[in-house]
């Protein structure tokens, strides 16, 4: 009788995840066997960039010149367009009001009219 030698363990990955990375770069996998499929993944997971590390909020990460130097320009246009924005603010608050006023004007101006037209007509009878 023939004697089974025992597997090692390996770790290969199952067929259908090897399918899905080549077919998710676009790759027919029609007829292709494990051992291409494979290739064709470790080719794509060779070509991505590692993960970044990870990010603990406590420390904060080494600044050269550079970086400081983009942070703090980063900074003084976010203060500009904060100054600016407000300005843009201010000024259309002060349009909105002088647009009330005008009206405000127009009507007392409208009013005047009707009194006038109103004893005017008051004297006629």
């Amino acid at each position: 009788p023939r004697t089974k030698t025992p597997r090692q363990p390996t770790d290969r990955r199952p067929i259908k995840e090897l399918r899905a990375i080549a077919h998710g770069e676009g790759i027919n996998t029609v007829g292709m066997e494990r051992k291409d499929l494979e290739r064709i993944a470790a080719d794509i997971e060779a070509r991505r960039p590692p993960p970044p590390p990870p990010a603990h909020s406590n420390e904060r990460p080494q600044l050269n010149g550079s970086t400081l130097e983009a942070e703090r320009r980063k900074k003084i246009q976010e203060e500009q367009l904060r100054i600016l924005k407000q300005q843009r603010d201010e000024q259309e608050r002060q349009r909105q009001a002088k647009a009330h006023a005008e009206y405000l004007a127009a009507e007392e101006r409208r009013r005047k009219i009707n009194e006038k037209r109103e004893a005017e007509e008051r004297r006629r009878k």
